[in-house]
């Protein structure tokens, strides 16, 4: 059995270029991954969830449906489902 579950991108789910996506994540239906977002292992990103260029997410997070994540943040917490995050 392996120590990490498996990496998916679901349907319609958009993926710009420079985006990295780390080990045992998940990604939602409609989401917008655009340049240079990055996702540490194990975080699950739910569906219609937005994200600007130059995000970074710690690892182990969720992040609710229709979430709103503004350019150039660190997001180190779980964010809710329609929340809108910066900084």
């Amino acid at each position: 059995m392996p120590a990490i579950g498996a990496t998916v991108t679901c349907r319609s789910a958009r993926v710009d270029n420079l985006v990295l996506i780390g080990h045992g994540c998940s990604v939602g239906e409609g989401r917008a991954l655009v340049a240079q977002v990055g996702l540490s292992g194990s975080t699950q990103v739910a569906r219609f969830v937005r994200t600007r260029n130059q995000v970074g997410l710690a690892g182990h997070l969720t992040i609710g449906d229709g979430a709103q994540l503004a350019a150039k943040s660190g997001v180190s917490h779980a964010v809710g489902p329609g929340e809108v995050v910066g900084g």
